[in-house]
Formats: structure tokens, C-alpha cells, sequence
């Protein structure tokens, strides 16, 4: 006979669904508790480095005042790094140092600092 029809194998039509083991995909990096996975590996919720791994290290992170910069620098300075974060919104920054450097107990310095990149056409 003819092979099945569509991407089930077996004539349903319409998308084939992730497997349930995997709710968000196979590249999860960071689950949480209600995710079926849980159930088999618990969720890591702490920085996976042991600590002081970065003490006396200056670590400087563009874009550290928001977002995956800040993330990072969190990181970096729960682990004993000094921090330099740097990007254009210094009202930012600097809210981010005194909240990171207050969590974590490290200094976290902040630096406007802004790249304009100029075309390189002759004139």
C-alpha cells in the first residue's frame, strides 16, 4: 500500500507536536518546576561555577544595565568578579550597579559609553 499521509505517519494532517518530554523544545536551558521534564531532572536554579571563581577578575559587560547584560553581570558578580557595565542610558546603569553591587556585595561600576560606527566610503 501507499505510505501514510501527513506528518504523523498514520493520515492525520496538521503539524506533528513536539514530544511531551520536551514541552519547550530540546534546547531548555533554564526550566521550571511545572515543566514535565522536573519530574526526571530538577530544575537548576543557581550558577552552576563554584564560588569566588572570578575573585580579583574585572569582568566588563556592554549592554549590562538591562536584559542579558544585566543577567551576565549578576552572574559574574555573585562570583566574586568586579564589574564594569558600559552602554548608552547611564540613568540606567547606574540604577543596575547599586542594585546588583547591593545583592551580590562586589562593586559594579557603571560607564556611558556609546559606538558610532561611521561608514568608510571615499569621497
Amino acid at each position: 500500500g501507499a505510505p501514510a499521509a501527513g506528518a504523523w505517519g498514520d493520515g492525520r494532517a496538521g503539524p506533528r507536536a513536539a514530544p511531551p518530554f520536551f514541552s519547550r523544545g530540546p534546547n531548555v536551558l533554564l526550566q521550571d518546576s511545572s515543566a514535565p521534564q522536573a519530574a526526571f531532572f530538577s530544575p537548576v536554579q543557581k550558577v552552576m561555577l563554584p564560588p569566588n571563581t572570578f575573585q580579583g577578575k574585572v569582568a566588563f559587560i556592554t549592554g549590562g544595565g538591562t536584559g542579558l547584560g544585566k543577567g551576565m553581570t549578576t552572574a559574574l558578580s555573585s562570583l566574586g568578579a568586579t564589574c564594569v557595565i558600559a552602554s548608552r542610558k547611564l540613568d540606567v546603569l547606574k540604577g543596575t550597579a547599586e542594585e546588583i553591587s547591593s545583592k551580590t556585595g562586589n562593586k559594579v561600576h557603571a560607564i556611558q559609553y556609546y559606538v558610532l560606527v561611521k561608514s568608510l566610503q571615499s569621497s
